[in-house]
């Protein structure tokens, strides 16, 4: 009718970029919704904003993408061609064959290898949202944070009993930060019998385990130039402690009297090098502070650490021989936790019995593995909550996409239904036909979704263990489920539609229908 190629091009994008104007708005007022309800604390307009215009860009980039290919399909198309195009044809080959069984199930097959595009890209759509929806479900039930607590932090038993930090309130002037070296310089109350007989006489105690530690602060490079300080109990090794350390050593040498003499210390490999020097602060003898430069003679991994030679406290930032904190602080009693292993089952019981003494010694602190956990369980809270949302939100607009697409398919597939009846076919046959079409596409949809939901879920939970010894397999039997039922709920509607469909439909008004 005489429209020219770039009247055309731009039609159709103008077509797209109309869809995606008024969807990009929806969908940003539906994710602000539901962020909204999911964590409303973190709602800030500022972010919100900044967001919403990076995402709307994004996606009217992604439109120009999407609907490259039909512009440039719709500008080449001549008039003649488009006038006689049948839409299911496509680029379909003629067969060599001959003879074919024209069964039910074999024109279910016939039809979707004559359009491979379509049967590929409706496998991934609805097979790669399910996959991610398992494999989401997968890491998300998998992840044990009383492992992780375990391994990082409570290697040697589930009660911990410290020294306590700080001497007197704030306005008394025995308060001190390193109180907790003050305590043990002067009487240290982990040493006394009195209190080692008390535990290891208390029913469901399993055993009581020393550890030695001091209380300092380290400083250490941050991000973007800073300084950053860490104050903490970190532990002081004998010369059996040390050596046994040199086998999880990444880098460096750990020798006893070296790191004595020269203030030697070894820290985890992500805060220095060897060589480097560190800003060491803590407790003199004396009453003051002191601040000492210390080298860097090993660097080693935390994990490796926790996993092969454990310590406590866990995961310490930096390490340092009994001697030089001797030297520094004039402690010899360095005792600075005890660690109690408990029998299963008597944890509440033990754990009271524990505070009561820990309360009329008055100089001790006891911290408990139950505690750590919710830490770490509320650290996962947001990160497992967005995951299965992301899942959910996928899967779903993935099973409308596919629902969209096989009806506009079956639309335009009118004039074929017409044809097959006018050779002899009956609505029975097609109804059969179209069932096992979707049948292999949702068969196939399952496969890949658990394939590859399997694959996605080993990566991730293996990469998670090995940084955080977090995860205990499981597998989300009830996703699985639901995946299932999900996709059987669509097989049911668009065969039912299919069904209502061709009812409707006569022989020669399909035939006659563009």
């Amino acid at each position: 009718i005489g429209m020219t190629k770039k009247q055309i091009k731009r039609m159709v994008r103008k077509e797209g970029l109309r869809y995606a104007f008024t969807g990009i708005p929806l969908g940003l007022i539906a994710g602000l919704l539901i962020g909204f309800i999911v964590y409303p604390k973190g709602f800030q307009i500022k972010t919100v904003a900044i967001y919403a215009v990076l995402i709307a860009i994004v996606g009217v980039v992604m439109v120009n993408i999407a609907i490259f290919k039909p512009v440039r399909v719709a500008m080449n198309t001549s008039p003649i061609e488009g006038a006689r195009y049948l839409a299911y044809s496509g680029k379909a080959k003629a067969s060599s064959k001959l003879h074919r069984n024209l069964s039910p199930h074999n024109l279910a097959r016939i039809n979707i290898q004559r359009n491979r595009q379509k049967a590929i890209l409706t496998l991934v759509m609805l097979g790669v949202s399910g996959a991610l929806l398992l494999g989401a479900s997968t890491v998300a039930g998998s992840i044990d944070p009383e492992k992780q607590a375990t391994f990082k932090h409570y290697p040697a038993g589930s009660i911990l009993l410290q020294v306590k930090n700080q001497v007197g309130s704030s306005f008394d002037k025995e308060s001190e930060p390193y109180g907790s070296s003050k305590l043990q310089l002067e009487e240290n109350p982990l040493e006394s019998q009195t209190l080692r007989h008390n535990l290891e006489n208390t029913a469901g105690i399993e055993s009581v385990t020393a550890f030695n530690s001091v209380q300092m602060s380290i400083t250490f490079p941050g991000g973007s130039g800073s300084l950053t300080s860490i104050m903490n109990d970190f532990p002081t090794l004998n010369r059996e402690q040390l050596a046994e350390k040199q086998a999880v050593l990444s880098s460096g040498t750990a020798d006893y009297d070296v790191m004595t003499e020269k203030y030697g210390i070894l820290v985890s490999e992500n805060i220095a090098n060897v060589g480097d020097t560190l800003q060491l602060e803590g407790r003199s003898p004396d009453g003051s502070t002191f601040n000492v430069d210390a080298v860097v003679v090993g660097t080693y991994n935390p994990t490796d650490l926790m996993e092969r030679s454990p310590v406590v406290p866990g995961s310490p930032y930096f390490m340092m021989t009994y001697d030089m904190a001797k030297n520094l602080t004039g402690i010899t009693e360095q005792t600075g936790i005890l660690a109690l292993t408990v029998t299963p089952g008597h944890f509440d019981e033990v754990l009271n019995v524990v505070q009561e003494i820990a309360e009329q010694n008055g100089k001790i602190s006891v911290n408990t593995i139950e505690q750590t956990i919710k830490n770490i369980q509320y650290r996962y809270s947001s990160s497992i909550k967005a995951l299965y949302m992301a899942a959910a939100i996928l899967f779903t607009f993935g099973g409308i996409s596919l629902m969209n697409m096989l009806m506009v398919d079956f639309q335009n597939r009118k004039r074929e239904f017409g044809l097959l009846e006018a050779v002899g076919a009956t609505q029975k046959q097609l109804k059969a036909m179209l069932s096992r079409e979707i049948g292999i596409y949702f068969g196939e949809s399952l496969t890949v979704s658990l394939a590859l939901g399997t694959i996605i879920s080993i990566i991730a939970c293996q990469r998670l263990e090995a940084v955080n010894h977090c995860i205990s397999l499981k597998l989300p039997w009830l996703f699985i489920i639901a995946l299932i039922a999900a996709m059987v709920v669509i097989y049911m509607i668009f065969t039912a539609y299919a069904k209502a469909e061709l009812r409707k439909t006569g022989i020669l008004s399909a035939i006659r229908e563009e």
